[in-house]
């Protein structure tokens, strides 16, 4: 096949040149001939007239203009502006040239360009009118501006209300609109009155393949083709609508017609491929990708289709590449197939995490792919999520029941009702006939879920015999032992799994989490930083050291070198570029984080995390107005997702314009109405501006719609509390905590609203039944411990962070703040809690400035001097920390240096230096 491809190509090359040196017809006398083919949809002969005229005389503009709407009607958009580019500098009129010329734009994608040369172009001509306005709605549509892709269209049937591409396209927003009946009754009467119009037929075909009518679809589809043979647009349809049907026979004799017809079109190398890739012909898929690949190295199709041939062969590192390159397309934001098919990828890779972030918010946004739901399932076993995988994997049953997997789903589903022994007998029986492994990934997450680990562990046996080079067995019997408090064999699995895979993160992953509980804090990151010096493209591996070393207080230069290294190795690679920016805005460092903002966008063009990086910098920089235009764009790319509202909001909110940060709200919230931080935002934002009574009635409307959910009457809460109106804020907050009594931040800011009403006793009661009835709540009682210590009484705030401790023994910030009050009455049990503190975060400033001080009261001078000094080098800008330094220094006799830190402290923070502390210790010298 391949060699008739390149005979039919060079055929028609030899034949254009030998008609082009033998004929004598002058060139008008060709455009006439060409014209005469193109009325009998002769197109490839219309095209050897027309460029054997132009070699005769390249100044005729009309030969310019119907070869470039000839070529462009073959599929080559590119070729067609390049001709019409050259028919307007001939003088080719406006009214001809342009509407053809947005047609191709179109045809190109590119929306943004049409709508910024055509939307305010007029002509006198109603047809180049109509069809020019026609143009437009289409851009407006395709961006998502319905209102003004519905408007524009009705001013084009204004024009020509007769005007078939209008009607068209009128007949599709309805569609859109909802009101696809009254669509489909307008495209049968246009297809009855307009019998010849190929274009009809398709749309025809479009809308009852919509319906399901796929028998009726492919027959619409061969008579848009019988009409016009070179209605490639229709033809690919079909082969898609036949190869959905398997039915593969008549799909490759539509094919051969394109084959003959166009082969120079690249939907017929695309469907080429394709179909050679469904018959499972994969020789012949990859011959004929790879000459596809050099035409189309940016379409988001044949990217998702390279992706999938290498996926089947097995080279996984391949099918990486490639599916990231098409997530980088349009294709990537709109199909699910893309996404689920990478996160397998990543599965296979042992990269399950960032699988589960591929898929995520497509679990989120209905319709829900089954494709999406099985994959996010797989992906949460492999984390050890076994309940969400359990969840998932029902869901799958639940979406498609006629699933080839749907047997595996319905005995996870026997499980769930009891019927155990029978699922699992079933499950089984699955398991031994199938070479997939699904159904055994499902019985190990369900009997997981019921805590059954010991035929848990059973089927992870069938497993690993299934697939013994793979380290997921392995992983898994790692991640049961964790869940039966085994962490000797835990470790025992886990180091199996490396054993396997070197580069196994869930493996290394697993083995981090003992190493962290047996606070061994150095061989993590070690383990981590192997990994990574063996395969420096492992970017889990990377970050995960990077995330551990930041977890334990690093400096942050510290880090912005690691993750500079991270991005200098992985270029293809974003999320270490956003963490970077994140480091460099933490040093206040914004020039840096610009230049990294705006190389991460120069390259990934199109990525919607590129512009959310260059946005948030901006933003941070107090350049709201370029900021605005990132997040602009943004929006436009993920035009259904409401994140991109959301940091639009905040926008406005910080430019102090709050008419057009409610504005985006709304559209966040028509997106995903029930969005808490959008509902929040929105709350905020209203009370905020002097709407109080807008707010009230909002937060009323949320409790109306979610009366089950803590979220509204919280909101409330929220609002009267911004008004200064403790009481009421009071009761929301409790009408709240009876929805959902676990919610620590709700039961806080009740607390404070006692306390601000100037209910103390109530407060003071609210605290006790609270911490005996919810003694596990470490973040509530933290925070009692923060209000003791603001009222001055040291010894409740004591209770409340010993009882912190309790539940979590290794809370640094507790055991900071014990230290502390330790040390101000002189308990020896100061230098433990510091020194423990200082164990578990080995690089925070704060904790070094207590031990310090600890050091410096037990009279061990030197050791409280090099402490503080590496906490000031940390954060040279602490007036306190700087202070505490020269305290240290004057107490070990070092006054000299004691009087330069003094000093340099009086020229960075004057009006520090004019406190009574930093007198005190001026004083000593």
């Amino acid at each position: 096949m391949k060699n008739n491809f390149a005979k039919s190509v060079i055929g028609s090359v030899v034949l254009a040149a030998l008609m082009a040196g033998c004929t004598s017809e002058t060139p008008e006398k060709l455009v006439g001939s060409a014209k005469s083919y193109l009325e009998k949809n002769d197109r490839k002969a219309a095209l050897i007239q027309l460029k054997t005229a132009i070699q005769k005389n390249g100044n005729l503009s009309e030969a310019r203009f119907l070869l470039a709407k000839t070529l462009s009607e073959m599929g080559d958009q590119d070729g067609a502006l390049i001709e019409l580019g050259k028919a307007g500098e001939l003088g080719y009129p406006d009214e001809e040239v342009q509407p053809l010329e947005a047609r191709v734009l179109i045809l190109q994608g590119d929306m943004e360009r049409v709508l910024s040369r055509f939307a305010a172009v007029t002509f006198k001509s109603p047809d180049a009118q109509a069809d020019l306005q026609t143009s437009v709605a289409v851009a407006y549509s395709a961006q998502g501006k319905l209102p003004e892709a519905r408007k524009t269209v009705e001013q084009a049937l204004g024009a020509a209300p007769k005007y078939v591409r209008a009607r068209l396209v009128e007949s599709r927003l309805k569609a859109a609109e909802g009101l696809f009946d009254k669509a489909f009754a307008q495209v049968e009467a246009l297809a009855n009155e307009e019998p010849k119009r190929s274009d009809v037929a398709l749309l025809l075909g479009e809308f009852l393949e919509f319906k399901g009518e796929s028998a009726a679809a492919v027959s619409a589809y061969k008579k848009a083709v019988e009409l016009d043979s070179m209605n490639y647009v229709a033809q690919s349809r079909a082969i898609a609508a036949l190869i959905h049907q398997q039915d593969y026979k008549s799909a490759q004799t539509i094919w051969d017609s394109m084959q003959s017809k166009i082969p120079n079109n690249l939907n017929t190398a695309y469907f080429g491929v394709l179909l050679a890739f469904e018959r499972g012909d994969m020789k012949l898929a990859e011959d004929r990708l790879q000459p596809l690949l050099k035409r189309a190295a940016d379409s988001g199709k044949v990217l998702y289709l390279a992706g999938a041939i290498s996926f089947q062969k097995g080279a996984m590192t391949q099918a990486e590449t490639y599916l990231g390159k098409a997530m980088a397309t349009d294709l990537g934001e709109s199909s699910p197939g893309v996404r689920a098919l990478l996160a397998r990828v990543l599965i296979r890779i042992g990269n399950p995490n960032k699988a589960w972030t591929l898929v995520k918010p497509f679990l989120e946004r209905p319709p829900v792919d089954p494709e999406i739901v099985t994959v996010g399932a797989e992906a949460s076993l492999k984390l050890g999520e076994f309940g969400r995988a359990e969840a998932l994997f029902k869901q799958v049953m639940q979406l498609n029941p006629k699933d080839s997997r749907a047997r595996t789903y319905l005995a996870v589903d026997k499980l769930n009702k009891g019927e155990v022994e029978l699922g699992i007998q079933e499950l089984r029986a699955i398991s031994e006939k199938e070479n997939s492994v699904t159904s055994d990934l499902a019985l190990i997450s369900s009997l997981m879920g019921k805590k059954d680990y010991q035929r848990a562990l059973e089927a992870v046996a069938v497993l690993e015999k299934k697939e013994p080079q793979r380290p997921d067995a392995a992983n898994l019997r790692g991640q049961i032992e964790v869940q039966k408090g085994s962490a000797d064999k835990a470790r025992m699995a886990f180091e199996s799994a490396l054993k396997i895979d070197s580069q196994s993160f869930p493996a290394a992953r697993g083995l981090a989490d003992l190493d962290l509980k047996e606070r061994k804090f150095d061989a993590a990151t070690a383990r981590f930083d192997r990994m990574a010096v063996e395969n420096p493209k492992n970017l889990q591996a990377r970050m995960a050291a990077i995330g551990l070393r930041a977890q334990r207080g690093a400096p942050l230069a510290e880090l912005a070198g690691l993750l500079e290294e991270t991005v200098k190795a992985l270029p293809g690679e974003i999320s270490p570029r956003e963490h970077l920016s994140g480091v460099y805005l933490d040093q206040n460092n914004v020039k840096k984080a610009l230049t990294l903002a705006q190389d991460t966008v120069t390259q990934f063009p199109g990525r919607p995390e590129a512009l959310r990086i260059l946005g948030t910098v901006q933003m941070a920089g107090r350049d709201f107005n370029q900021a605005e235009a990132s997040f602009g764009k943004w929006s436009a790319l993920q035009a259904n997702s409401p994140v991109p509202l959301m940091a639009l909001g905040r926008l406005y909110v910080a430019k102090g314009e709050p008419a057009q940060a409610i504005s985006v709200l709304k559209k966040a919230l028509l997106v995903q109405p029930q969005m808490q931080d959008a509902q929040a935002a929105m709350a905020s934002v209203l009370v905020g501006s002097g709407r109080a009574e807008e707010a009230e009635k909002f937060c009323l409307q949320v409790q109306r719609e979610q009366p089950k959910d803590y979220f509204g009457y919280a909101l409330a809460g929220d609002v009267a509390s911004f008004q200064k109106a403790w009481p009421s804020a009071a009761r929301w907050y409790r009408q709240a905590l009876n929805v959902d009594f676990r919610r620590s931040e709700v039961a806080m800011k009740l607390h404070k609203a006692l306390l601000n009403g100037k209910d103390l006793d109530a407060a003071d009661k609210f605290a006790q039944e609270r911490s005996k009835a919810y003694g596990t709540d470490a973040l509530f009682l933290f925070y009692l411990g923060d209000v003791e210590l603001a009222r001055s009484r040291p010894e409740q705030a004591e209770r409340w962070y010993t009882q912190v401790l309790k539940v979590q023994p290794e809370n640094v910030a507790a055991l900071n703040n014990l230290a502390t009050l330790a040390l101000k009455r002189k308990d020896a049990k100061a230098r433990e809690y510091a020194e423990k503190a200082l164990a578990l975060q080995p690089y925070s400033p704060g904790v070094m400035d207590t031990v310090a001080e600890v050091y410096a009261a037990a009279g061990e001078y030197s050791k409280a001097v090099e402490l503080q000094q590496k906490a000031v080098a940390m954060v040279p800008g602490s007036s306190e920390f700087r202070l505490n330094l020269a305290r240290h220094l004057l107490a070990a006799g070092q006054k000299d240096q004691s009087q330069t830190q003094l000093k340099k402290l009086a020229a960075d923070d004057p009006a520090f230096a004019s406190g009574a502390e930093f007198k005190a210790v001026q004083s000593k010298l």
